[in-house]
């Protein structure tokens, strides 16, 4: 991702309109466009991510981890269809620490509330073991903080790699 970059979800269709013998050709994206018209209500977002840099500069710790342990409370909140508050704990190996008191093979927990509604810019639970960096801001259990899947951070790690590790 670049530095101090927009994200946002748009529906897009590069597909081809298709022609059946004595049908109409169907163009997707005037599907799309009639089913937000008609079809119910339509949602979409775009929120701010500041440059890695400001990010770093901010938070008290940033590093690169895995989740060991992801626990929910209730535990019917680890399914997707649970439609309530919850809270989620998670902890944490470091693979790799840029600032902070975190060296490789540390751990540290993260600790969240939800409400249930996610919406554009809230943050929403993990629910995967993927490696991660994380921007922790404030002190353990972290409350306060964002995270990226490394495999779709690779300005993030290329610009903190550039400042060394700890």
């Amino acid at each position: 991702m670049a530095p101090g970059h927009l994200a946002h979800a748009a529906v897009v269709s590069h597909s081809r309109p298709t022609r059946a013998p004595g049908a109409l050709v169907l163009v997707p994206p005037l599907l799309a466009l009639a089913a937000s018209l008609f079809g119910g209500n339509a949602l979409a977002c775009s929120m701010w991510i500041p440059p890695p840099g400001e990010r770093l500069e901010q938070s008290q710790a940033v590093v690169l981890a895995v989740p060991k342990t992801i626990s929910f409370h209730p535990e019917e909140a680890s399914e997707r269809s649970y439609s309530g508050p919850f809270r989620q704990t998670i902890l944490w190996e470091v693979l790799i620490s840029w600032k902070g008191a975190y060296k490789r093979g540390g751990k540290f927990t993260t600790n969240r509330s939800f409400v249930g509604d996610y919406r554009c810019g809230a943050a929403s639970p993990i629910r995967f073991r993927e490696v991660r960096i994380l921007y922790l801001q404030g002190r353990e259990p972290y409350s306060t903080f964002s995270s990226t899947i490394a495999s779709d951070a690779e300005y993030d790690f290329r610009y903190l790699e550039s400042r060394g590790r700890q």
